[in-house]
């Protein structure tokens, strides 16, 4: 992959770097900006519920461009591969990631949910289907990921590492969705997404394999 960096912008290069850090503030100020809030046992759907006083503030300036950012940044990274066999998958699986965690990320805080994240509205249960399908879609695109990579000989140790990074996903999926009701949930999702940021981090090594 030599020279693939040279088919970035400045500003493409840096959205997904952007966009996680963007995630990575609106987390933590989310949940410092409500008095009371628990970051090791609320969602972080919460700290931008409809009724919370800075939820438009939050969706606004962080969690939606952040969602647009890492769509974009993988979308960028997908288009430097060439169109040949033992790189499609891999560029399925960033496409795929970039739609199923930059994407619905976005949508998730445009269809804000209700107080506590429970009830029965149309948002509500869009918000609710938006994080289900990025729950466990995300890994199987991790995977699909390292399965394309690990095909060609320059990218086969960083397709291993996808590989592990997407199954270490999964688990941690499984564990969220045990552990729906407990009084922990909220640092669960926080380790699963913590993981699935990692992927971008990855996927800056992938733009600067030689």
């Amino acid at each position: 992959m030599k020279g693939q960096k040279n088919k970035y912008s400045t500003l493409s290069y840096y959205t997904g770097i952007l966009g996680l850090s963007l995630f990575v503030a609106s987390v933590f100020n989310g949940g410092h900006l409500i008095e009371g809030y628990s970051h090791l046992s609320q969602f972080i759907s919460e700290s931008y519920a409809s009724n919370t006083e800075y939820s438009l503030y939050l969706r606004l300036l962080g969690f939606i461009p952040s969602g647009v950012l890492i769509l974009w940044f993988s979308f960028f990274v997908a288009n430097g591969f060439s169109a040949v066999a033992n790189q499609s998958i891999a560029k399925v699986g960033l496409i795929g990631f970039g739609i199923t965690y930059g994407l619905f990320t976005a949508l998730a805080s445009v269809f804000v949910c209700e107080a506590g994240c429970k009830g029965e509205s149309l948002n509500q249960i869009l918000h609710n289907i938006l994080g289900l399908l990025t729950y466990l879609t995300v890994p199987i695109f991790i995977l699909l990921i390292g399965k394309g990579l690990s095909k060609n000989v320059v990218t086969k140790s960083l397709g291993k590492k996808f590989t592990i990074l997407g199954f270490i996903c999964m688990v941690s999926v499984v564990l969220f969705f045990s552990f729906y009701d407990s009084n922990f949930i909220g640092l669960l999702q926080r380790l699963t997404e913590a993981l699935f940021l990692v992927t971008i981090f990855f996927e800056y090594k992938l733009i600067n394999i030689k």
